[in-house]
């Protein structure tokens, strides 16, 4: 039970990483 919230929480930050990443490269492209 632990380890899954574990891994959702990782899942959603990585999301998040990616989704502010994609956007910071898509404004200075």
């Amino acid at each position: 039970m632990k380890a899954k919230v574990t891994k959702g929480i990782v899942f959603v930050a990585v999301s998040s990483w990616l989704v502010i990443l994609g956007y910071v490269i898509y404004q200075f492209s």
